[in-house]
């Protein structure tokens, strides 16, 4: 099972199926923070916007 380090507390997360595909969201079980899949290979997260911060960037 492929595995990834949260980037906010350095929890290794295991991803299984399609969370491992490029723009996949999930939240760290450690620090609850939501993280997007921003590279298969090598597999990386980033922080990811929460849905409503999205939603209020598209009213600007």
């Amino acid at each position: 099972m492929p595995k990834a380090v949260c980037p906010v507390c350095e929890m290794d997360i295991r991803l299984r199926g399609s969370a491992c595909l490029t723009g996949s969201r999930l939240r760290c079980p450690e620090c609850d923070q939501l993280l997007e899949v921003t590279s298969e290979r090598p597999l990386e997260l980033e922080e990811a916007l929460e849905e409503s911060a999205v939603h209020d960037d598209e009213l600007l």
